[in-house]
């Protein structure tokens, strides 16, 4: 029934999206020279212009996904870009175009029109690929939850959340969240259900080679085994060592590209940055003025707006989380200890039972570092608006907490007397408030994206 619900709310985003994109003109409208052809721009050009309804999901972010889909990494810029999503819009775009000289022409020729057609069809396609995907993302969440929770009631109403989050309108257009967060639930339930630590950094991978955080994903597979092993044994740290390099690989690869590309030239033609630093972290800080601090200044007061509520509902919960469980914080999660051969590097906990279910698990600690961190990096590196696609793509922790604040307000056996209770009336308030919010994030993105206006 989640799923239904979801699918149904997706579906909604969506066609809010395409009623504004018909009733507006977009603020940039550089976006038609992307999708679009005419004899004007090229004078050998066939006129065509990319239907509105298709147009109105490749805004922003997305003309580099379906750019480099079709034509492949032209500039120094695409590489603030992973492949692995472009990738995706290529193979299911060679699956569904039958007509084989169509293809040749938007992939192996220069003609402008055929480059106007592929990105039209990448997006057209990519916002498909994004509708199929999601319901499997929708019940990848519900299991982690479950797994990690041991609580049915709450793993659904944090699934419902999750349905109804404010970076929804990224999950419609032709952006990473879905296949990302495909990537990130697949591989926590092949690592925390099944124990596969191998296919769970394969499926890591995969996620490090859609977006850079993606490489994070391997603190996941070097906690699990601490924790499900607390005497380390040689082999297994090896093992673990290797797998979590293979998670960060695909970042690898992509640096090692940009150097064959650009750097294997005479010296004094190279850029700067062959010499200093990473093409990616480059590129973020040339063309998007990313780096440590440099989004506090005056006129990044609005985009502080827009991601306080992001921040504040993340402050609670990882407060709220290390305010009750600070026997398994302070141990890093590790209720068992951790032992290097016969010494105690971390005592087992004997303060609390490690079978508490709910919010508060120990099992839920390692998400509270994880959150916590991603947390940091907005705060302090990318650019703080960020905060809202980023949390709620890569974490599940917010979904878990409000739900816990739902699911205490709404199964007590007493609730008649506790709807009296000031606390319990201060509680169904913030939650109240929460999924309003979050709904008005929704619609206003749905409306603002496409017509390549900030709304977070």
């Amino acid at each position: 029934v989640v799923v239904v619900v979801c699918v149904l709310v997706k579906g909604f985003g969506i066609l809010i999206g395409v009623v504004s994109s018909a009733l507006f003109e977009p603020y940039d409208s550089s976006l038609s020279l992307h999708l679009s052809a005419s004899a004007i721009q090229h004078p050998n050009a066939t006129a065509f212009h990319c239907p509105k309804a298709i147009s109105a999901f490749c805004t922003w972010d997305a003309v580099y996904f379906t750019g480099i889909a079709t034509s492949g990494y032209e500039t120094e810029q695409n590489f603030a870009f992973f492949p692995g999503f472009p990738m995706l819009l290529r193979l299911f775009s060679r699956l569904f175009i039958m007509d084989e000289s169509l293809l040749n022409r938007i992939y192996g020729s220069e003609d402008a029109t055929a480059a106007a057609v592929g990105s039209c069809y990448a997006c057209f396609f990519g916002v498909v690929l994004n509708f199929l995907l999601f319901p499997i993302v929708v019940m990848l969440f519900f299991h982690v939850s479950m797994e990690t929770l041991k609580d049915h009631r709450l793993s659904v109403i944090s699934t419902f959340l999750f349905c109804i989050n404010p970076a929804m309108p990224f999950f419609n257009a032709v952006y990473t969240e879905t296949v990302f967060s495909l990537a990130i639930y697949a591989g926590l339930l092949l690592l925390l259900k099944f124990h596969q630590h191998l296919l769970a950094s394969l499926v890591f991978a995969c996620g490090s080679a859609i977006r850079s955080n993606g490489i994070v994903l391997a603190g996941f597979i070097a906690h699990h085994f601490l924790r499900e092993h607390s005497v380390c044994g040689t082999f297994g740290v090896v093992a673990t060592f290797l797998q979590c390099v293979l998670v960060v690989l695909p970042y690898m690869l992509l640096q090692s590209s940009a150097t064959d590309l650009f750097c294997n030239t005479n010296a004094s033609q190279s850029p700067e940055w062959c010499q200093h630093s990473s093409i990616y972290s480059h590129i973020q800080e040339k063309y998007w003025n990313v780096g440590f601090m440099k989004q506090y200044a005056i006129e990044q007061i609005p985009n502080f707006l827009l991601a306080l509520p992001t921040l504040t509902l993340s402050a609670c919960a990882v407060v709220s989380y290390v305010r009750q469980r600070w026997d398994v914080v302070w141990r890093l999660g590790f209720s068992k200890g951790l032992y290097v051969g016969t010494v105690a590097v971390i005592s087992p906990s004997p303060l609390r039972s490690n079978g508490r279910t709910g919010f508060f698990s120990a099992s839920v600690c390692v998400f509270v570092f994880y959150h916590t961190f991603l947390t940091t990096v907005t705060l302090l590196i990318t650019h703080v608006q960020l905060s809202t696609r980023l949390l709620c793509s890569s974490s599940p922790l917010m979904f878990w907490f409000v739900a816990s604040l739902v699911h205490s307000s709404s199964t007590e056996k007493e609730m008649e007397k506790k709807k009296k209770n000031s606390r319990e009336l201060t509680r169904r308030f913030w939650v109240t408030l929460v999924v309003r919010v979050w709904v008005a994030y929704y619609v206003m993105g749905s409306v603002l994206h496409p017509l390549f206006l900030p709304w977070t």
